[in-house]
């Protein structure tokens, strides 16, 4: 009995170290490669930070949730996702749809209330801009409405990119974070 749960302990630990090293270290941004100079660096340059936030569950419902982080990474969801695309200030999807596109693999990118208008046009450029072939793909952009800190974020499930600013090293070190966590969720809806 002994040896089967030291047997079981010991493929745990394996298990979890292999996943540290194929996933690399999502709080700073490292790449599966090894790769630490890209995302993180950049981040650090543009006063941003990313991090890794423990999964909240993914159940439907229709009703207000209080997520753990502001904007929210993960957590119970409305039915329906936002869909991908430019949102209008204002006209903003809830928290709730958020979560849910973030759940299929989406990145939402989310500014504070009062951006410069110029700040605004350049992360819809960067929305446009093709990922994978395709320009805004599984890219979602929002003013947020949630009263996040942060002048820009991005999200995806379970990761997180705030920065200080929205200028250029901000939106590079975004732009970073979208190509290394696009399409990584639950579930992944083309």
């Amino acid at each position: 009995m002994l040896a089967a749960l030291s047997a079981a302990a010991i493929l745990v630990v394996v298990i979890v170290a292999a996943r540290v090293l194929n996933v690399g270290d999502a709080s700073t941004g490292d790449d599966v490669n090894g790769d630490k100079s890209s995302l993180s660096s950049m981040a650090k340059a543009a006063n941003c930070s990313v991090r890794e936030h423990p999964d909240e569950g993914a159940e439907h419902t229709t009703r207000r949730i209080s997520y753990g982080t502001n904007p929210p990474t993960s957590g119970d969801h409305a039915p329906e996702p936002a869909q991908d695309g430019i949102y209008e200030p204002g006209n903003e999807p809830s928290p709730e749809a958020l979560v849910h596109t973030l759940e299929h693999g989406r990145v939402v990118i989310q500014y504070r209330p009062g951006i410069a208008e110029d700040r605004r046009l350049a992360l819809e450029e960067l929305v446009a801009e093709p990922v994978k072939g395709s320009p805004g793909y599984h890219t979602v952009l929002v003013q947020n409405n949630t009263e996040m800190r942060p002048a820009l974020a991005a999200t995806t499930w379970t990761r997180a990119i705030t920065c200080a600013g929205a200028d250029e090293p901000s939106l590079d070190a975004v732009r970073a974070f979208r190509g290394r966590f696009v399409d990584q969720a639950p579930e992944l809806v083309p």
